[in-house]
């Protein structure tokens, strides 16, 4: 949609990429919601510094 009104010359570059941005955000938080509601599920952050570990912990507690 964003980059259709680009190509048709009704918004500038950039502002494509800031609503392709802003409609990812929006997606990916619908969808982690979804997925939070529907299953019992753990959700980790990509940019969590103790991410690997987090991981392994409920990895090696699962396999317990």
């Amino acid at each position: 949609k964003e980059i259709n009104s680009y190509l048709k010359n009704e918004i500038t570059l950039e502002e494509a990429k800031e609503l392709i941005i802003k409609s990812s955000l929006a997606l990916s938080k619908k969808q982690k919601t979804f997925f939070k509601n529907k299953f019992d599920i753990n959700v980790f952050e990509y940019d969590n510094p103790c991410l690997i570990d987090d991981c392994l912990t409920l990895i090696k507690n699962s396999l317990k």
